[in-house]
């Protein structure tokens, strides 16, 4: 029971505040509307000079004006300035002649990729060596002369090495079979 006392005054005091609020909101609206026409606001402008005395010396000159702030009889004047204009400032840029300028980019020549065999063994029969190799997977039996997927031709088997053409670029590529057996 006592607890609930207290939520009262809370909502008690919240409702206050809302009260208060909503008539300082009105009071602003009423004065809005209806502004006080009988005395005219003096608005003082303040410019500084400079004068030929030294540097960092400046007099200020006041002006007054009476200006009536009753928005039903503002004119606009066509000789008023903007106060808050910016006049732009148009800077030149000193246009540079064009120069071309010719870039030679030599690409260094094509190279023919690693060739892609492993080397398995090889067989002499009636003086012709026959070369086992492995790309990918896939075993090759290769003779002299024959061509691989298109792509490299045997052009000599011997006992230390063997001599590949790579036919795309038209390189040779050799592959070392001395110690592997």
């Amino acid at each position: 029971m006592l607890s609930s006392h207290y939520i009262f005054i809370d909502l008690f005091k919240m409702s206050q505040r809302h009260y208060l609020l909503g008539f300082a909101l009105f009071i602003t609206i009423v004065a809005a509307i209806f502004p006080n026409q009988d005395k005219p606001v003096e608005i003082v402008e303040t410019t500084s000079v400079r004068t030929a005395k030294p540097i960092n010396t400046l007099q200020s000159v006041s002006v007054v004006q009476s200006v009536d702030l009753n928005p039903r009889q503002w004119v606009v004047e066509k000789d008023s300035r903007d106060l808050f204009y910016v006049k732009p400032k148009i800077v030149e840029v000193p246009v540079q002649p064009k120069r071309e300028v010719s870039i030679v980019v030599e690409s260094p020549p094509p190279v023919a990729p690693p060739l892609p065999f492993i080397y398995l063994g090889k067989m002499t029969e009636e003086g012709q060596i026959t070369v086992y190799v492995a790309k990918s997977g896939r075993n090759y039996v290769l003779r002299g002369g024959e061509i691989i997927d298109g792509m490299y031709k045997v052009e000599l088997i011997d006992a230390q090495k063997i001599i590949f053409n790579y036919i795309p670029l038209n390189s040779e590529q050799i592959l070392v079979t001395r110690g592997a057996n």
